[in-house]
């Protein structure tokens, strides 16, 4: 007899003829041939079905083979199991013994920490250390496996194995070996080592790699930042201890100030991170780590956090803090420090989206007490952002976080209104990231900016720590715009460039295109032909944006049956201008009930002076 494993065909079954169940069944061996089994020959106590695996021993009865001693092939003993594909190397490759082979694996995996010594030596010396290593790499089982056989002495992770193939969970609770072993190594081939591995190494370990000079290559530093940051995200945010070996690194390679802070890669990313700690502790340093720190200055969300709370700080009412905050940007922007539009990202980390006006812009509800609700540009806000909450890491704060943990909320708790401090914010910086592609000259394409009149305002800044009182600061006017190239024939023509304030419009309003004003002196825009609150009262369906003369509202015999009302289309009433807005681009406005006199679908559409209003 021979011990032999195989595939279950199939087993019991009613037997028509006999009118009784089968007490045997077929199985298909490892070598493709077909085996007799009786249940008489079964020891498991459940019976086999299709497509299980077994072991048994192999006999042959008259020209037949036939299996006895035969049980389900996860009873046996791992080093028996295996024995029966490895000790025998004649076994063809069919796809019975593919299947087996993987199954044994799996087994071998699954049983490994059970075995003792030496059924480990003897798979050592059956399968070779690397095989055996390799065949338990792919199993889910390979990091307990691992730590099985390196605490038995088996093997050594970090010589035996490629540390490309050792668990991230063992790199992370081996860190101080990691350390020494690169120390013990040629620099290249620790170089090497790091290169292979650094995407699965912790924080804490490549922060150690960056500053000892291991990680070298564009991608490793690339990696290794990412991981960098989320490290000292944690380190600020939970108050995390750096790990012995990283401490004792620093406190021999200090020289000349702090280490990591003068690293190029970590440093910016710490002094962030200490930047908002001192802000949330209300400390002064914060406004001197911004100004000795490039990487700080360059940064949109660090340069609004510092110009805010500098001036709250300092004392200053709210709306002195807000004239000064948009000078301060508008200087930074002209400058070329930041750039609204290229810093999105930085702009909706501080001032979040609630996605509904866009994706791409901040949250800016409203309260809307009669219906209770919140509302973004007119529309429902069904994911609010604009609620201060002080339950999370002030590494994590929004500017509604930073300005509750300061003591500034809206005067009716979780009402924000449009004239209150947040809201103001959060609307001018969502106008300025629309505005701003056309705030470029169209001559010589250069930023054109604010209007600059100074006025004398007075305020508090804090210098060297302490509050002093200045009288004299910039205030801009933030909608007319001049090119600032002196070679350009536009340079310091002013020109209006604004957004549209009229109902679920928020369109550009630029003089340079739409040169048309109201009497009011308001210009008109050419989306809604909107101009001022007083003419939205006497003239709701608005001016023509290139005559001035008054528009007519048309309702027209289609019906809309999706939105249960006639379309509009809108003309002007001077038969000598051609100026109209479509059905589809006509704005949520002109379909209001105030919004009016509409001439009826039946009355005939012309340009004339005669019409008859629909109310």
């Amino acid at each position: 007899m021979t011990a032999s494993a195989g595939v279950v065909k199939w087993f019991g079954g009613y037997n028509n003829t006999k009118g009784a169940e089968n007490k045997f069944g077929f199985l298909e061996g490892i070598t493709g041939v077909d085996v007799f089994l009786h249940q008489y020959e079964w020891l498991s106590n459940e019976k086999p079905r299709e497509g299980q695996f077994v072991y048994f021993e192999l006999e042959e009865k008259k020209g037949k083979w036939s299996a006895g001693q035969a049980r389900f092939l996860d009873e046996l003993p791992c080093l028996q199991l295996v024995e029966l594909i490895y000790n025998n190397v004649d076994l063809p490759a069919s796809a019975i013994y593919t299947k087996l082979k993987k199954f044994i694996d799996s087994q071998l995996s699954n049983k490994l920490s059970s075995c003792n010594r030496s059924d480990i030596e003897r798979l050592i010396e059956l399968l070779g250390l690397q095989s055996l290593i390799s065949l338990l790499i792919p199993e889910r089982d390979w990091p307990a496996n691992l730590d099985f056989l390196a605490e038995n002495g088996f093997i050594s992770p970090l010589t035996d194995i490629k540390w490309e193939w050792l668990p991230t969970q063992y790199l992370a609770q081996h860190t101080k070996e990691i350390v020494d072993h690169l120390a013990s190594v040629e620099r290249a081939e620790a170089a090497r080592l790091v290169e292979n591995t650094v995407e699965s190494l912790p924080g804490d370990l490549q922060l150690y790699l960056l500053l000892a000079g291991y990680i070298e290559s564009e991608i490793a530093v690339k990696t290794a930042t990412k991981k960098i940051e989320l490290y000292a995200k944690r380190v600020y945010s939970e108050g995390r201890k750096q790990p012995e070996y990283l401490t004792q690194y620093i406190k021999t390679q200090k020289t000349h100030g702090n280490r990591i802070m003068r690293n190029p890669i970590a440093g910016p990313i710490f002094r962030y991170y200490q930047f908002k700690k001192y802000l949330f502790q209300k400390d002064f340093n914060f406004i001197k780590l911004y100004e000795s720190s490039e990487d700080l200055q360059s940064r949109l969300d660090a340069f609004i956090l510092k110009e805010l709370f500098s001036l709250i700080l300092a004392g200053n009412t709210l709306d002195t803090v807000y004239t000064l905050f948009m000078s301060r940007l508008w200087e930074a922007i002209s400058g070329g420090k930041i750039d609204p539009r290229a810093q999105a990202a930085e702009i909706l980390k501080l001032f979040p989206s609630c996605g509904s006006i866009s994706a791409n812009l901040s949250c800016e509800a409203i309260y809307w007490k009669k219906q209770n609700k919140y509302l973004c540009r007119g529309r429902e806000c069904g994911s609010t952002k604009v609620i201060g909450r002080t339950d999370r890491s002030y590494c994590d704060f929004t500017i509604y976080d930073w300005l509750t943990h300061y003591g500034i909320n809206y005067k009716v708790d979780k009402q924000p209104e449009k004239h209150d401090f947040p809201i103001k914010l959060a609307a001018y910086l969502n106008r300025l990231r629309e505005i701003f592609e056309a705030l470029h000259c169209l001559h010589c394409s250069s930023l054109m900016l604010p209007d600059m009149k100074y006025a004398r305002v007075e305020y508090t800044e804090i210098e060297n720590g302490l509050p002093v009182k200045k009288d004299m600061a910039p205030a801009y006017r933030l909608t007319v715009f001049k090119c600032p190239n002196h070679k350009c024939p536009e340079h310091q023509r002013g020109h209006y460039i604004s957004h549209c304030m009229g109902y679920d419009c928020y369109d550009i309003i630029d003089s340079r295109e739409s040169s048309m004003q109201c009497d009011s002196g308001r210009y008109i825009c050419r989306n809604c032909a909107s101009c001022c609150g007083e003419h939205a009262k006497s003239n709701p369906a608005g001016f023509c944006p290139d005559c001035t003369s008054p528009l007519r509202i048309y309702e027209s015999r289609t019906y809309d049956s999706l939105r249960n009302r006639y379309n509009r289309y809108v003309k002007c009433s001077n038969a000598l201008c051609s100026f109209s807005i479509r059905s589809d681009d006509l704005t949520k406005r002109f379909y209001l009930p105030s919004c009016g006199p509409v001439i009826s679908k039946d009355a005939p559409e012309s340009n004339s002076e005669e019409y008859s209003p629909a109310y």
